[in-house]
């Protein structure tokens, strides 16, 4: 089954898409706000734009996601570079025909 979850940053959404992954579902998600502990993790990483995740090359997601702990995989699962890419181009049109309204 396939999962798409909306606010999928915040802890408990979070988990939710954590355990349903685990349990061998496929799983995406969208938010409109990324937010503490999630926000708090990439700035410490230096990544402070939509704009520097939409060039992400594998080797990058690769650096980024080995620093991300318990949301390790979730580049990668949510696809976060296909929204980046949608959003730091602003076409919230395609953004939200591929992931759903993101607001």
């Amino acid at each position: 089954m396939h999962l798409h979850i909306l606010g999928i940053c915040g802890t408990f959404m979070g988990g939710l898409a954590k355990i349903a992954a685990e349990r061998g579902h496929s799983v995406s998600g969208c938010d409109a706000n990324v937010y503490p502990p999630m926000s708090d993790q990439l700035r410490g990483l230096g990544v402070t734009s939509f704009a520097q995740i939409a060039a992400w090359d594998d080797a990058e997601i690769d650096r980024i996601d080995a620093q991300l702990g318990r949301f390790q995989g979730r580049i990668r699962r949510d696809g976060w570079v296909e929204q980046a890419r949608l959003l730091a181009a602003g076409d919230s049109t395609g953004f939200a025909a591929r992931f759903g309204n993101a607001s």
